[in-house]
């Protein structure tokens, strides 16, 4: 199974084939019409940046002092979040896949926490239950793909004031969930409903 990822264009294929990512596929169970696009678009280059460092972080390349400043509070709780829980991280920013539902994503981390394996998704958002059926996906596909055999799932959520909260996922119709709204996006695809059909 080869994965490969157009970043340009957040493209995903599975054997040379383009196959939905989970984002896009949980991406009309949240609602932001409210919300002004440049206020979204400074929220998703913070989400990216938070992410990039944590990478570095994990790979013992980051220079703290080079952080922008609004990403210190985060970062600050990624860092709390690491000493306090011990977690230690043996997958980063990884490439998933299923071959059997045909989707992909990149899985933020997954490692050992207290003596378990762990999936975790990391934000810089408030809380969603869509994140709940994300960790689901990931996991299914990291599995398959042969990198975890199980695990828990979690979300951590990074506060810009230097707090963070782990929240577990336990339910165990998040896949199933997953897998209607899986559904759903392929038939708006295939005929055309959807905004981005890959």
């Amino acid at each position: 199974m080869k994965i490969e990822l157009d970043p340009a264009r957040h493209l995903y294929r599975l054997d040379g084939k383009v196959v939905p990512n989970v984002t896009r596929v949980l991406g009309d169970l949240y609602d932001w019409s409210l919300v002004a696009p440049e206020i979204l678009e400074h929220k998703r280059q913070i989400g990216a940046a938070v992410h990039r460092a944590i990478a570095l972080d994990l790979e013992d390349d980051l220079d703290p002092a080079s952080l922008d400043p609004q990403l210190e509070g985060y970062f600050e709780a990624w860092r709390r979040f690491r000493r306090e829980t011990r977690f230690h991280c043996s997958l980063s920013e990884c490439w998933v896949a299923s071959k059997k539902f045909r989707y992909a994503g990149t899985l933020d981390f997954a490692g050992s926490l207290e003596g378990s394996d762990v999936l975790i998704d990391a934000k810089s958002t408030e809380p969603h239950p869509g994140t709940s059926l994300q960790t689901a996906a990931y996991l299914h596909a990291a599995c398959e793909t042969g990198l975890l055999s199980r695990a828990k799932r979690f979300a951590l959520y990074l506060k810009p004031e230097g707090a963070y909260r782990l929240e577990p996922h336990v339910n165990q119709n998040d896949f199933p969930v997953f897998l209607a709204c899986l559904s759903r996006y392929n038939w708006r695809s295939s005929h055309r409903l959807t905004k981005e059909t890959p």
